[in-house]
């Protein structure tokens, strides 16, 4: 490419385009294992990804936020022999952000949500109609698997298909009103967006067995879907109950800056 994606979008080049773009809560799984990993799966592995792109000192800042302690924990991962063969640093504190194991939160910061924000707010510059969100349904496959709502986990709820062998992988063992719920939410909003320009929830959707599905007692709030305001703002999250809720990303839009990785 002649142009990074996100620089071409910062000086306009998508102006005027109206937007939705998200992320899903547990991308990550889907790339960071044991062995074969796509993903860093070890400080050590994040070390080297760090040194290798010149952004070295950037990296107490990354070990901080996604194990941080109440001591200088930098200083001790940093003076542990032990910590650089450990895929588990000797540090105490839960992991900052929600979503479990720090490399897997990792993986999905640095190569989806992390972008998909800087993406928005360089569209943001260009046109207020910029919407995100964030699909979190964890259906009893992603808890048996361990998956949770990984990369792609939403595809079937957009594309309204129960009857793909990833649908059914993914709503293994879960009512049929679950896919229908989510994917009348998602589907109904994309198609909106597609027809319209703004994805809202119509009144009266179809699930995805053709019946009708009456949204006229859910309260107008709940069909609203704020417009992206910047790092702090409300993200429609799809779950088993949908809603608009605001999300503050200013920390982690702080700990990334604008770092760049693997472009020589």
């Amino acid at each position: 490419m002649p142009v990074r994606p996100i620089d071409a979008i910062r000086g306009g080049s998508a102006d005027g385009i109206r937007l939705i773009i998200g992320t899903n809560m547990h991308e990550g799984t889907m790339f960071v294992h044991p062995e074969n990993t796509g993903f860093p799966n070890s400080w050590t592995m994040i070390a080297e990804m760090m040194e290798k792109n010149g952004h070295a000192d950037a990296l107490p800042s990354i070990v901080n936020f996604y194990h941080p302690s109440a001591n200088d924990s930098f200083k001790v991962f940093a003076d542990s022999a032990k910590s650089l063969a450990s895929s588990t640093p000797p540090l105490t504190g839960d992991v900052r952000q929600i979503g479990g194991d720090p490399f897997i939160r990792f993986a999905t910061d640095y190569a989806f949500e992390m972008p998909a924000v800087k993406v928005a707010i360089a569209q943001k510059q260009y046109t207020d109609d910029v919407w995100m969100y964030r699909y979190e349904l964890v259906t009893k496959s992603g808890i048996a698997t361990g998956w949770k709502a990984s990369h792609a986990f939403e595809l079937p709820a957009v594309f309204c298909n129960r009857d793909h062998g990833f649908s059914h992988f993914i709503f293994d063992g879960e009512p049929d009103e679950v896919f229908d719920k989510i994917a009348a939410e998602i589907h109904g909003r994309w198609v909106s967006f597609t027809k319209t320009g703004i994805p809202s929830l119509p009144e009266n959707t179809c699930n995805c067995s053709g019946s009708a599905d009456s949204r006229d007692a859910e309260p107008a709030a709940a069909r609203d879907w704020p417009r992206f305001e910047g790092a702090d703002s409300p993200v429609m999250i799809f779950n088993r109950e949908s809603r608009a809720e605001r999300l503050d990303r200013r920390h982690l839009m702080e700990t990334w800056g604008d770092m760049r990785f693997y472009e020589n």
